[in-house]
């Protein structure tokens, strides 16, 4: 199968037309998935609602036309589900991946080192990349070199016909004690692991921009970031999902909502909470729901 098939194929599944930014990230994606160069390393960057989730569930859907597997991985578990709930298939911690239990160490500690890749011709996929450090932890469990970064990325160019898809947001936190998210740096990327790194950054915010307070107000604060402009006022008010709060009585009302919510994500945001308020809510709201839902 050519790149050329394998983009024709991704783009006829893909569930709407493309922005001309989502359409040269599918042509990149099948190239470097056709190629399986094993120089090359994927970067796809994006804020929410850029579309990466859609096409990241284009290509996992349709990897297998290309002889290939996947493989889905995350910093975390609650990360790991995420990824897998959208493209409909078992994801894992990198760690869990990577790292096996070889010994007891000092103190009776299980001690980690890194795994022989035994995939062939597979995708790794890896979200929420932000969170990934590159530097040695101060948890001394875990072997290969310390730093998870290096370590994932040795063990997935050590397996034949592997390649490795980093996907992150940039206004994401980094890691801790860290500034900058190392996994989504260009050209740390380039220069530390000798890699030709392909990068796509998507900054057209579509997902629910028109219905959605949140993202559009988001994309605004990004906007006044990048160009040094302090004076931004929230536009809250045509949005159902997002609430002004201003006496004890919506606060109630928000209270009401959350105990009979099913779904956490669908709670909107609430803006004029003071400190005090938000730990009440998070204390009594959200221990109740937790206990409900177990």
């Amino acid at each position: 199968m050519t790149a050329a098939e394998y983009y024709k194929i991704i783009h006829t599944d893909f569930p709407f037309v493309p922005t001309n930014e989502q359409d040269r990230a599918l042509e990149e994606l099948s190239s470097f998935v056709i190629d399986k160069d094993k120089d090359r390393l994927f970067l796809l960057k994006g804020y929410a609602g850029t579309g990466k989730t859609t096409i990241i569930s284009a290509v996992v859907k349709n990897i297998w036309k290309a002889k290939m597997s996947c493989v889905l991985l995350a910093p975390t578990g609650r990360a790991a589900k995420v990824i897998s709930s959208y493209s409909n298939k078992t994801a894992s911690t990198i760690h869990r991946e990577i790292y096996y239990p070889k010994a007891q160490g000092k103190g009776g500690n299980v001690e980690f080192t890194l795994k022989q890749n035994k995939h062939r011709n597979s995708l790794f996929i890896v979200d929420e990349s932000s969170m990934i450090p590159d530097v040695a932890s101060e948890n001394k469990m875990f072997g290969g070199n310390g730093s998870l970064l290096d370590d994932l990325i040795e063990y997935v160019y050590s397996g034949v016909g592997c390649i490795l898809l980093l996907i992150g947001d940039t206004a994401q936190l980094p890691p801790v004690k860290l500034d900058v998210s190392p996994a989504l740096e260009l050209t740390l990327l380039e220069q530390r692991y000798l890699k030709e790194v392909t990068c796509i950054e998507l900054d057209e915010v579509k997902r629910q921009e028109e219905d959605s307070g949140i993202l559009l107000n988001a994309t605004r604060i990004r906007n006044h970031i990048e160009e040094l402009d302090n004076d931004f006022k929230f536009d809250v008010d045509p949005f159902i999902d997002i609430n002004r709060l201003i006496d004890g009585h919506e606060i109630w009302r928000l209270f009401k909502q959350l105990m009979t919510l099913k779904d956490m994500r669908k709670l909107p945001l609430s803006l004029g909470l003071i400190k005090e308020q938000i730990y009440i809510i998070n204390k009594f709201g959200l221990g109740f729901f937790f206990a409900k839902a177990n």
